[in-house]
């Protein structure tokens, strides 16, 4: 079961590792995050079209993970994991491209800053979406 539990997670599509759910990755599966210095920069707007991305690919994420944890043979979960990634990919495709998400991905991994940044991002936007609409 943890196997499966495990290869699960890792549809994410490349979310940042630092923020995604708190199971970890077996270590000979995580890849080695670039340095700072060598990972590509990130403008603002896309890196808000990301932190669109990563919250919806996280729902879908936390929606399958309960499926599939109840999910009682090997061809169910290999349905539900192929759903997963069909919703994602469609829910991060609503943002930013597939390619572009990746991109963006792999500098947040390797650029504490940016990853900062991205948390920010994303704390304002659950603020946001937690507060009542202001009457005019």
């Amino acid at each position: 079961m943890r196997k499966y539990a495990v290869s699960f997670i890792s549809l994410a599509l490349a979310a940042p590792l630092a923020l995604a759910a708190p199971q970890p990755k077996p270590p000979a599966q995580m890849p080695m995050p670039p340095s700072a210095a060598s990972a590509p920069s990130v403008d603002s707007a896309t890196l808000h079209k990301f932190a669109g991305a990563f919250e919806d690919v996280r729902q879908v994420r936390t929606k399958y993970m309960i499926k599939f944890q109840t999910a009682k043979t090997k061809d169910q979960k290999a349905a539900l994991k192929k759903q997963a990634t069909q919703e994602m990919k469609k829910d991060i495709q609503k943002h930013i491209s597939l390619q572009e998400y990746m991109k963006v991905a792999r500098a947040i991994n390797g650029n504490p800053k940016l990853r900062q940044e991205l948390m920010q991002i994303i704390s304002a936007d659950s603020k946001k979406a937690a507060s009542p609409p202001s009457p005019h």
